[in-house]
């Protein structure tokens, strides 16, 4: 019985049945190694240029005119959602919705002075 070979992977395939074949050319390495053989194909021709790609997507294109989304692309430092409360138990303190990492970011660097001020006392 004749086995098939797949020139892109440089292999045989063990049957040469339909079925096989057809598992085959949907395959994830199948697919990766064609891909591979004509682009590398297309950089021999002088075709293909990688950083002129014409239909370059980018997350920008792919999350612009969402709803919700401020349409401008300076958008502020993007926060989690404040933690949902419990049933039957108070909300959270404002300062979980209002977080602001600057005074923490003083609050810290504050610490550490005091510390490093101890350590160099001694």
């Amino acid at each position: 019985m004749a086995k098939y070979y797949c020139e892109y992977c440089n292999s045989y395939l063990t049957h040469d049945s339909l079925s096989v074949r057809k598992s085959h050319l949907i395959g994830r390495n199948h697919l990766r190694k064609y891909c591979d053989y004509y682009e590398e194909k297309a950089k021999e021709l002088g075709i293909w240029d990688s950083n002129d790609l014409p239909y370059e997507i980018t997350e920008s294109d792919l999350y612009a005119n969402i709803p919700g989304r401020p349409l401008s692309l300076e958008t502020p430092l993007e926060t989690f959602p404040p933690p949902p409360s419990l049933p039957n138990l108070p909300n959270p303190p404002p300062a979980i919705y209002h977080y602001n990492t600057t005074e923490e970011k003083e609050l810290i660097s504050s610490v550490m002075r005091e510390y490093q001020h101890r350590n160099t006392v001694k």
